[in-house]
C-alpha cells in the first residue's frame, strides 16, 4: 500500500536476459509475417523496444505506448497481432527464466524468472489490499510464488507482457477474484510502483452501539485522493476490513486500553528505551511505515495505532 521500489539492478538484470530475446523476436516476426499491417505494428514496437526500452518503461511511458498504438492502428489489426506478440513478449517463458550462470548476478539469482524478480522486490504483504500474505517458498526446488498481475491486462496489451513495471504481486484474491482482466485507466487508478494509498486514505474507526467490534471505514486524506478511492471500490477494501478485519482495531483499543499513557512512559524510563521502541514492544508491532509492504493489515494497524497514540 505504499509504493513499490525496482531496484536498478533488478532492471539492468532483466534487460540482460530479455531485451535481445524480444529484439531477435520481433524481427522475426517482420521478416514472417505477410501482413503489411502487421508488419508495420511489430516495426513499431520494435523501434520503441529499441529507443525507449518497453521491458523496463515507467507505467506511464506503458500507458503513453498503449495509446500510441491504440491511436496509430485499428483494434481490429492489433488483435490479429496478439497471438504472434503473446509469443514474443513471451510471460509463461519468464515464469520458467533463464539460468543466470557466468554473470555476476549468479550467487544471489541463479535464474531470473518471475520468482526472483518478486524476491527481489521484498514484498511480503499484497500491495492491492496489504491483507494477505504473498507467500513465496521453495521446497526441494518445487517454487510457490504469488500471482503477478498485469496492470495492464496480458491478453488485451501482449506488448507489455514481461515488462516489470506492469507485472504487480498480489494475492490471488485481489488478482483472481477483483481485479480480473479489468482494464484500469492509468489515470483514474492508483498503480503501485507510482503512487501510495497510505498517502492518499487512512483507516479509521467508530464504535459500534450494537456489537463490541468497532466500524471500520477509510476515510480521504486530502481532496486528490480520487485514485485511492477507486482502487478501494475496485478491491471492495471497506466492505473486506470493516467484516473481516475489524477484531484486529477491537484488539488494539483493547491494548491501548491496557497500557494508557503513563505506563508508556513507565516503560520507557525502566527500560532506557525511545517511545518508538516502547510501543514496539508493547503493541508488537514496528510503526515506521516503510514496514507496511512486509507486513501483513500493516497499514491498517499503522493508521489505528496512531489514532490511538496520538498525544
Amino acid at each position: 500500500m505504499i509504493k513499490i521500489e525496482i531496484p536498478d539492478e533488478v532492471k539492468k538484470l532483466h534487460k540482460k536476459f530479455y531485451h535481445s530475446r524480444v529484439k531477435k523476436a520481433l524481427k522475426s516476426a517482420i521478416r514472417s509475417t505477410q501482413s503489411t499491417v502487421a508488419r508495420n505494428i511489430y516495426s513499431f514496437l520494435l523501434d520503441k523496444h529499441q529507443k525507449d526500452g518497453i521491458l523496463t518503461a515507467m507505467p506511464k511511458d506503458l500507458w503513453g505506448l498503449i495509446v500510441q498504438i491504440q491511436e496509430r492502428f485499428a483494434e481490429a489489426d492489433i488483435d490479429k497481432c496478439n497471438e504472434t506478440l503473446l509469443n514474443v513478449f513471451n510471460y509463461e517463458q519468464f515464469g520458467t527464466g533463464c539460468s543466470t550462470k557466468g554473470t555476476p548476478y549468479h550467487e544471489q539469482y541463479p535464474q531470473w524468472n518471475a520468482y526472483a524478480f518478486i524476491k527481489a522486490l521484498k514484498v511480503t504483504a499484497c500491495p492491492y489490499c496489504n491483507g494477505n500474505f504473498l507467500l513465496q517458498i521453495d521446497i526441494y526446488s518445487k517454487k510457490i510464488r504469488p500471482a503477478l498481475d498485469h496492470f495492464f491486462p496480458h491478453k488485451k496489451f501482449p506488448y507489455l507482457g514481461i515488462s516489470l513495471y506492469n507485472l504487480v504481486p498480489s494475492c490471488d484474491i485481489c488478482n483472481s477474484k477483483f481485479k480480473l482482466a479489468s482494464e484500469l485507466d492509468f489515470e483514474k487508478y492508483l498503480h503501485p510502483y507510482c503512487d501510495s494509498f497510505h498517502d492518499a486514505m487512512t483507516f479509521c474507526w467508530l464504535p459500534n452501539a450494537n456489537s463490541a467490534t468497532p466500524h471500520v471505514f477509510l476515510l480521504q486524506k486530502n481532496t486528490s485522493s480520487g485514485k485511492a478511492y477507486e482502487n478501494s471500490r475496485l478491491f471492495h477494501l471497506n466492505e473486506i476490513y470493516n467484516h473481516v478485519h475489524a477484531d484486529t482495531v477491537r484488539h488494539l483499543v483493547y491494548l491501548r486500553e491496557a497500557y494508557p499513557r503513563r505506563l508508556i512512559k513507565d516503560h520507557c524510563r525502566k527500560l532506557g528505551c525511545s517511545k518508538q521502541n516502547a510501543l514496539k514492544t508493547l503493541f508488537n508491532y514496528d510503526l515506521t511505515e516503510e514496514k507496511i509492504n512486509q507486513q501483513v493489515l500493516g497499514k491498517l494497524t499503522c493508521d489505528i495505532l496512531k489514532d490511538l497514540l496520538d498525544d
